[in-house]
């Protein structure tokens, strides 16, 4: 059987807005990430099993890291 994977989105809009959140495919979103919580954030990602797949940058202050992890079903 191929392996089955489960997908999560690390958003962050700098700036005034200040957004940060992460988005799962398979689970509640982690919402209202404080600015001096990014690389608590990621720490914790890695901690929880996810790999980093890709990152995009609009360069107007929105960014996304793409993350992956095996589906444990």
């Amino acid at each position: 059987m191929p392996q089955k994977w489960e997908y999560a989105e690390f958003f962050f809009q700098g700036g005034m807005g200040k957004h940060r959140n992460v988005r799962f495919t398979h689970q509640e979103a982690w919402t209202k990430i404080g600015g001096t919580e990014l690389m608590d954030t990621m720490r914790r990602l890695g901690e929880e099993g996810w790999e980093m797949v890709t990152h995009t940058s609009t360069g107007e202050g929105f960014s996304s890291w793409y993350f992956k992890r095996p589906l444990s079903e």
